[in-house]
């Protein structure tokens, strides 16, 4: 076979292989791009730009559904740091049912403090692996041995073509999107998969905490997710960067 005729011949398979997005790289793989074993554990930290932060959930409760637009303060105000830390590890992961139990073994600015349970749902649709993450809150009633149980869910992770979006819960008022393959992520030599989570703004009845925000999020293979850019109407606020990965099963 001809040596250039070769070479042109795998630079086309290449070329599709890259066009045909996220559903053609990893139909048989995405799980690579999220690692469940038991033991696996992330760390990271987190840098608090001048903006401040936001956070955005809405919990299902049996009387109906409770929004929280929430400020990210820490503990200590005014800041003493800019700087805080966030491990999350995997308790278990029930293949069965797709659960991913987590342990949040350090969280500095409380992303996760109210919650009973936190988890990790997969799941498969007409395109392939989503994943939820679910927080659980348990409240007692005036009754004994009676509990009201609400659900937090929204997804950060799933398998489509660049540009396909995913909206849970909340219709488009919070959605996620795949943006493509980004082979330029500081500190990581394999091309990442780059997602965007964007919140709309709310009604204005808390002017700050109703402001609309976005998050860039870049998942490693291997790994999972390696960084988080916060950006508030513009404004940077917030930036994750894993510190350290421990891979599970060991």
């Amino acid at each position: 076979m001809d040596t250039k005729k070769g070479a042109v011949i795998l630079c086309s398979v290449l070329l599709v292989f890259l066009a045909v997005g996220l559903s053609g790289c990893l139909s048989q793989s995405a799980k690579d791009y999220f690692p469940v074993k038991e033991g696996t554990e992330w760390s990271y930290e987190i840098k608090l730009e001048r903006t401040l932060p936001l956070t955005y959930e809405v919990t299902s409760w049996p009387s109906g559904k409770v929004y929280h637009r929430i400020p990210v303060i820490p503990e200590y105000y005014p800041w003493q740091s800019d700087r805080y830390h966030l491990k999350i590890a995997v308790r278990d992961y029930d293949e069965t049912d797709g659960v991913v139990s987590l342990n949040i073994i350090e969280d500095d600015l409380g992303f996760f403090n109210n919650a009973d349970f936190v988890w990790w749902e997969l799941s498969y649709d007409k395109d392939g692996l989503v994943v939820d993450q679910k927080l659980e809150y348990i409240k007692s009633t005036s009754q004994p041995r009676e509990f009201l149980v609400g659900i937090s869910t929204r997804a950060i992770f799933f398998n489509g073509d660049a540009g396909k979006s995913k909206s849970y819960v909340t219709g488009e008022e919070d959605s996620l999107k795949f943006v493509g393959i980004d082979d330029k992520v500081p500190g990581y030599k394999a091309p990442c998969l780059h997602f965007v989570r964007e919140v709309k703004k709310g009604n204005g009845r808390y002017p700050y905490a109703d402001k609309g925000f976005t998050e860039d999020v870049w998942y490693a293979p291997d790994i999972g997710l390696v960084r988080l850019e916060q950006k508030v109407e513009g404004q940077n606020s917030m930036i994750w960067t894993l510190e350290k990965f421990v891979p599970g099963g060991q």
